[in-house]
């Protein structure tokens, strides 16, 4: 079976450009953070990653491929609460 990655995401330092791809709004919404860009895709920690509703949302309004990557979801909330100042 495929493993997901997972990765703490508390001491992850984050780049304001990426961060902004997707709005706070939708961040809180689907409990994800993105967490790396590196040319037309996108890293996002989430915690569902079997909801597949906000990757598509993401890459058509975004035109980048998404890579999901497991956060734990209490985690995910405190680090959008810190991130979106």
């Amino acid at each position: 079976m495929f493993k997901t990655p997972f990765i703490p995401i508390e001491n992850y330092e984050f780049e304001k450009d990426t961060l902004h791809i997707i709005s706070h709004e939708f961040a809180q919404e689907y409990n994800m953070i993105p967490i790396d860009k590196m040319g037309n895709l996108i890293t996002i920690a989430m915690s569902d990653i079997y909801n597949e509703h906000p990757i598509k949302l993401i890459e058509q309004n975004t035109g980048l491929k998404v890579m999901k990557i497991k956060g734990n979801i209490d985690t995910i909330k405190e680090v959008i609460k810190r991130e979106y100042i």
